[in-house]
């Protein structure tokens, strides 16, 4: 993986610096030593580390539907069976003030527990259950990061990934002695985000800083799929989201931390357009209503050096 992330820093700072890969014929094909040179001083410039972190990810949701500022039904509760492992390499060459040092990280989030449902079934009659949850969001970023004045290092990143949000299961929920159908759901997007922050050095060991970072997604390419009858899949409304964290770190070795980060994301997500779905053989226009979901909680966990 090391050799891998190596040679992704070599193009990178070759082509940074206007240099192309020879050609039979051309002037730096005969210039061989010059052009060894210059690659020597490329594997110079792409020293760095890898390091890896892995997290206890425990995070309160927070789900509501909505129409106008009614709440239509709502997910809430805590997601304990969850973690938040990350892989990144940085490098330790200064490309100046614009790039800075630049570094690489990809990144992988699962949450999984049991939520409260609460809302009502399609004829009114109120509905609150226990539900099963699953989200998933893995993705890649890539920045670069400077130091701004002595003990404070600024950063800023782009960042692609995906969420997956699995919601329900297909069962019969029993509701005063009436047995009702519930359905699974699956909301996914592929999402874009831009992304800023600060460390603070506030001793030996320690740091703290803050994050920020804002996501979209694109019209294409969020969707919601309903296990509902013959089954539906909607076209979201536009999305978008924030992502929050506070990261404290306390070093307990020579390549290794120990983490406590504070966060808070959010996400919106405006309303479906319409589809046409059969159930029992009558068939009914259905769309998918605006939402908004918070999710906060803290990761706990370890980052080493390698």
């Amino acid at each position: 993986m090391k050799k891998i992330l190596m040679l992704f820093w070599v193009y990178f700072i070759l082509s940074l610096e206007g240099i192309s890969f020879p050609q039979e014929g051309s002037l730096l094909f005969q210039e061989e030593k010059t052009r060894k040179e210059k690659i020597k001083r490329a594997l110079d410039l792409i020293e760095g580390r890898l390091y890896f972190s892995v997290n206890w990810y425990p995070y309160y949701l927070s789900y509501k539907e909505l129409e106008g500022e009614d709440v239509l039904d709502e997910d809430d509760g805590w997601m304990s069976n969850s973690y938040y492992v990350k892989l990144g390499y940085k490098s330790n060459a200064y490309l100046g003030d614009f790039w800075g040092s630049p570094f690489l990280e990809i990144y992988f989030r699962r949450g999984d527990g049991k939520v409260t449902y609460d809302g009502a079934t399609w004829g009114g009659m109120p509905l609150k259950f226990k539900e099963k949850s699953k989200i998933y969001r893995w993705g890649g970023k890539f920045g670069g990061r400077r130091l701004w004045r002595e003990g404070v290092n600024v950063y800023s990143y782009i960042d692609v990934g995906k969420r997956e949000w699995y919601r329900g299961e297909n069962e019969i929920i029993e509701v005063n002695g009436v047995a009702v159908q519930a359905y699974k759901e699956k909301y996914w997007w592929i999402y874009f985000g831009g992304g800023a922050g600060v460390e603070f050095r506030t001793g030996k060991d320690t740091s703290l800083g803050v994050d920020v970072e804002l996501l979209t997604a694109p019209k294409s390419l969020r969707k919601m799929h309903a296990q509902l009858g013959s089954g539906v899949t909607f076209d979201l409304g536009g999305v978008w989201g924030v992502d929050l964290n506070f990261p404290l770190r306390f070093r307990i070795g020579k390549n290794c931390s120990f983490d406590l980060t504070p966060y808070y994301i959010f996400w919106s997500i405006d309303e479906s357009n319409s589809k046409v779905v059969e159930i029992d053989g009558d068939y009914y226009t259905v769309y998918e209503p605006k939402s908004k979901t918070n999710v906060y909680g803290v990761f706990t966990g370890f980052t080493l050096g390698i």
